[in-house]
């Protein structure tokens, strides 16, 4: 057994449906299907529930996402940013600034929370594939503090391959309340 596949036992697993916030989950996925698999399935959760949902994820990762939802009529049905170029508007010297990180993601986020909302980001993958650790547990802890501060459900993403190279999973583990098994 793999230290990613017993990092993942041991932490606290969750219901396909995500309970309502606070719920900070992570997908750690073996390939891009079965990451989409899920998004989808929170997507459409999100859509039964009219809540908007917040995409901030690489723009191959959208593109499957919309054909995926266009089989239910809802491919224009999630509000999707690049992750990239979202990073890169509140990140200073390899680090989230928090002030920044309020303009743009904060503000975006009240703005359409009171007619419900949730959120999927890969901002945090992209920062511990580029080795940036200190940044993706800085930027985990902001989404934290902004779930505090505006209830919405959150779900993150790491391939599970980013691991085998840097250990770290159980402290990502531990910043979340939930971790998301593989959609079957």
């Amino acid at each position: 057994m793999s230290l990613v596949d017993r990092v993942l036992r041991r932490s606290p697993q969750q219901p396909d449906v995500p309970p309502p916030a606070p719920y900070h989950g992570v997908q750690v996925y073996d390939d891009d299907e079965a990451l989409i698999a899920r998004l989808e399935l929170f997507v459409l959760e999100g859509a039964r529930q009219g809540k908007t949902t917040v995409v901030i994820a690489t723009p191959q990762h959208r593109q499957m996402l919309r054909e995926r939802l266009a089989v239910w009529d809802l491919a224009d049905s999630f509000l999707g940013l690049d992750a990239q170029h979202t990073l890169d508007r509140f990140l200073r010297g390899g680090l989230p600034d928090p002030e920044l990180f309020d303009l743009v993601v904060g503000q975006l986020v009240r703005s359409q929370a009171a007619n419900g909302l949730q959120a999927f980001g890969e901002m945090v993958s992209l920062l511990w594939r580029q080795g940036n650790v200190e940044g993706t547990m800085a930027l985990e802890r902001l989404w934290g503090q902004l779930q505090r501060d505006v209830a919405f459900p959150l779900l993150c993403s790491y391939a599970s391959s980013d691991f085998a190279e840097r250990p770290g999973l159980a402290e990502v583990c531990e910043l979340h309340t939930h971790v998301v098994p593989q959609a079957a």
